[in-house]
């Protein structure tokens, strides 16, 4: 016991004391750093945002097929406007009520948030 209050006071002893102003420029640049991370991280989700409406459309239109095993997609693509909004557009094959194979192609808009606008088929 006696060696784990030494080893305790020698640390103690070897670890520098910070002064008041110098703990709180570690706590802003520590505030700092967290702000900027989240910064980054809502630069990353924009970025990404056409990436996740397709996927979005993609898993919604899979779902309300009438066999959703037979959904193969066959193309699609995205792309954001200089006003922000996002356009998707999506083509796929799957079985109707029938059990015949159609195609179609849907083009959904999204505002700049990613919220749906309209999904319409061509």
């Amino acid at each position: 016991m006696g060696s784990v209050c030494a080893l305790t006071i020698i640390i103690n002893l070897l670890t520098p004391k910070l002064t008041k102003e110098e703990i709180l420029k570690n706590k802003n640049d520590s505030i700092q750093n967290s702000i900027n991370v989240r910064k980054q991280d809502s630069l990353d989700a924009a970025k990404n945002l056409p990436v996740t409406c397709y996927l979005n459309l993609k898993d919604v239109v899979r779902k309300n097929c009438k066999d959703p095993e037979s959904f193969v997609e066959v193309d699609h693509s995205y792309e954001r406007a200089a006003d922000g909004k996002i356009e998707v557009s999506l083509t796929y094959r799957a079985t109707n009520s029938f059990g015949a194979y159609i195609q179609k192609n849907l083009v959904a808009k999204y505002d700049e948030n990613g919220n749906t606008l309209s999904i319409e088929e061509n």
